[in-house]
């Protein structure tokens, strides 16, 4: 799509991004999705603020028993219970957020007929669908309301009524979200399944030395050193895994230099005076959200990483990247945090981008007995971008090793995607998910007839 004749370069169009302050997904979605834009189109970016849901999503995050229990709550009659309960707070509180977009609308220099608003957070694009006719008719502007869901799952918050368009990963996602709500005597939305929207960023290809250097990385004889990433999540989950994990990384081998990207919080300042002075070690941490993912991206310009630990979030669909691009180290994926993370990792299955539940178990076994991997495992390791690890950071460090030395990762090295068309039912995992977003919205304000 050629943004300089586009509907979207419009000067009397704004796109406004929001996202929510909960976690670091839904930023991580937006800024990807605005990257194609670059500085040809007028648009700003609008936080949406909820301290109730960010303290929510935070001790649910980390306490072991509010986890169980928000996790029983994402499934069966008790997600019905909780849609309809969030959803009537976020109606009630919904005149905030109207009052926000109300002064962004009316300090643009010049005179506003269009407003695409982008939401990928489910919290706010229901407040937006609720002032949308309010907005439209004291702005005096015609508003579209565009939704991304972040993970792959079809968690009924994702239904958000009255939007243009609803942007899934999956027919899997799709067909969930129509079924709730037929069932719901809900009207018919424009859910589209779209490639997932990777930062182009981070799609972009290794030069020819680096990726041999990368894949050096994957060598157990080789003296290169082995770069592993860990960015910590917004809700700062995990910490006390990875202060063992790294203990024992940096016994058992002293290839590994491990960097660590996370938010400056006091949640997280044990975290960062434990490891600030260690070697081998680079830590970076920021006070505001915007800056840890400009410098999540910055890092992966600067170093070639063969790893990248994190948990199974919308991190997990870095896995539609090639290894040989700047942003496609193998995937070591942590312990699931809700419903959405175990969805993702079905997806990941599903596609064949991770070992299958009978593949995880033969790896397993042969790990726990030290027994020598045979051809066939090795042969479909060409195709996995990623693996799970342990909840005993221990073991999950031998794991790790096991694999380097029983070349795993050598042959998860050097995946490549097929030559994916549209009609292919691979369409999923394609890696130009941004770009796609932005033809669909373009060719949808094109053609809307108001009804």
């Amino acid at each position: 799509m050629e943004i300089n004749n586009s509907i979207l370069n419009d000067k009397k169009t704004l796109i406004i991004f929001t996202y929510a302050n909960v976690g670091f997904g839904h930023l991580r979605v937006t800024d990807a999705i605005s990257q194609e834009l670059k500085n040809n189109s007028n648009y700003i970016f609008l936080r949406g603020e909820d301290k109730v849901v960010s303290f929510f999503h935070r001790i649910t995050s980390i306490h072991p028993a509010l986890r169980i229990m928000f996790e029983w709550l994402q499934n069966g009659k008790a997600e019905d219970v909780l849609t309809f309960f969030y959803k009537t707070i976020l109606f009630l509180t919904s005149g905030k957020l109207e009052k926000k977009l109300k002064i962004v609308i009316k300090q643009t220099k010049k005179p506003i007929k269009k407003v695409i608003i982008i939401a990928t957070h489910f919290s706010l694009a229901h407040q937006i669908a609720r002032v949308r006719k309010a907005l439209e008719r004291e702005m005096d502007i015609q508003l579209f309301l565009i939704v991304q869901v972040t993970d792959d799952s079809p968690q009924h918050m994702w239904f958000v009524k009255d939007a243009d368009l609803i942007f899934v990963p999956s027919e899997y996602t799709k067909k969930g979200l129509e079924s709730y709500g037929k069932k719901d005597n809900q009207k018919l939305l424009n859910i589209k399944v779209l490639p997932y929207p990777v930062s182009e960023t981070l799609t972009k290809s290794l030069t020819t030395d680096k990726y041999k250097k990368k894949l050096f990385q994957y060598d157990l004889n080789s003296e290169e050193s082995i770069r592993m990433i860990i960015p910590i999540s917004g809700a700062a989950v995990g910490m006390k895994y990875f202060i063992n994990f790294i203990d024992s990384l940096f016994k058992s081998s002293q290839r590994f230099k491990i960097h660590i990207i996370l938010k400056r919080t006091p949640y997280t300042q044990f975290f960062i005076k434990s490891l600030k002075n260690k070697k081998q070690i680079t830590l970076k941490a920021y006070k505001q959200d915007t800056k840890v993912i400009d410098a999540y991206e910055n890092i992966y310009k600067k170093f070639t990483f063969g790893f990248e630990i994190t948990k199974p979030s919308e991190q997990a669909f870095k896995a539609l990247v090639d290894t040989s691009s700047l942003g496609g180290p193998i995937l070591l994926f942590t312990k699931p945090v809700g419903r959405q993370e175990y969805d993702n990792l079905r997806f990941l299955r599903r596609n064949k981008l991770i070992p299958s539940k009978n593949d995880q178990k033969y790896l397993q076994d042969a790990f726990l007995k030290d027994l020598k991997l045979d051809s066939k495992i090795l042969n479909k390791a060409k195709y996995w971008r990623g693996l799970r690890l342990f909840e005993d950071p221990n073991k999950s460090v031998k794991l790790i090793l096991w694999c380097l030395k029983q070349g795993v990762f050598k042959q998860m090295g050097n995946f490549r995607q097929d030559s994916i068309s549209k009609n292919s039912l691979k369409f999923e995992i394609r890696p130009d998910g941004v770009h796609k977003f932005w033809e669909e919205v373009e060719a949808y304000i094109r053609n809307y007839k108001k009804t």
